[in-house]
């Protein structure tokens, strides 16, 4: 897509969906060309760097910097992060289908649902994350860089939240047997 005459990436979020509303989300964020900042294998068992212990204790801070944010699982990899995130409201799962993703209406590309107007968006919240991660990160190495980009998934289910759950616990494993 062209703006201004520069191409832009089209948004990975799911078009129309408010990702302020209740539920559970599951994000992976990664670091610049997958780089090793935040730990490694030592003898069978991943050891934590600073820069990954910093990671976690700010991803752990989120809830005091967001109303309505709790957080569930989450595990540090060495080249990337994955964590849920629950944002509180009146359903504790978002039950998402065709019908309840509403039609754009103006207002740009994100039409009304601006992600970074609602005070406890989904992007809002990973925008905060990742800027202060990195602020923090950077007095350890200058070098540090997220990716522009993070995943998301929208959680339907409490059987798709515990799959999430035990993907998340076995992770370091699977990657300590060289499958990811």
């Amino acid at each position: 897509m062209l703006y201004q005459n520069q191409y832009r990436s089209e948004s990975a979020r799911m078009v129309g969906y408010d990702y302020s509303a209740e539920g559970y989300y599951f994000v992976t964020i990664c670091t610049e060309n997958r780089f090793k900042y935040f730990g490694a294998f030592c003898g069978g068992k991943f050891v934590i760097s600073e820069c990954g212990e910093r990671v976690l204790r700010l991803w752990q801070s989120i809830p005091q910097y967001f109303n309505a944010i709790s957080l569930d699982e989450c595990i540090v990899m060495s080249d990337h992060f994955h964590g849920i995130i629950r944002i509180h409201g009146r359903d504790a799962i978002n039950r998402v289908s065709t019908g309840d993703i509403i039609a754009n209406h103006g207002g740009g590309v994100t039409g009304e649902f601006n992600p970074m107007l609602a005070d406890r968006s989904l992007s809002k919240i990973v925008r905060w994350f990742k800027g202060r991660s990195t602020f923090e990160i950077r007095k350890i190495d200058p070098e540090f860089a997220w990716q522009t980009r993070f995943h998301d998934r929208i959680v339907r289910t409490d059987v798709e939240l515990n799959r999430i759950r035990r993907y998340i616990h076995f992770n370091e494993a699977k990657h300590r047997r060289g499958k990811g």
